[in-house]
């Protein structure tokens, strides 16, 4: 993880274990007590292309659209 926040070159173990943090933390019921109508649509959206990051540009855009619906995992 610290490669990755330091945009150091990230290893595929690496982006492995950031998807595995990321995919635990959306996946968490805290979300769908929190998500509107709206908001569920993108949460599930979420949780689906969470098990697609295979690389550093899939988890930045990833993150970002979770950062719109006010999750912040890092």
């Amino acid at each position: 993880m610290a490669r990755y926040l330091l945009r150091e070159t990230a290893h595929p173990d690496d982006i492995n274990l950031i998807r595995d943090y990321l995919r635990k933390w959306i996946e968490s019921p805290v979300w769908d007590a929190s998500a509107g109508a709206d908001a569920r649509a993108a949460l599930d959206g979420l949780r689906t292309r969470v098990h697609d990051l295979h690389n550093r540009h899939q988890v930045e855009m990833w993150l970002e659209l979770a950062l719109d619906l006010g999750i912040d995992p890092l």
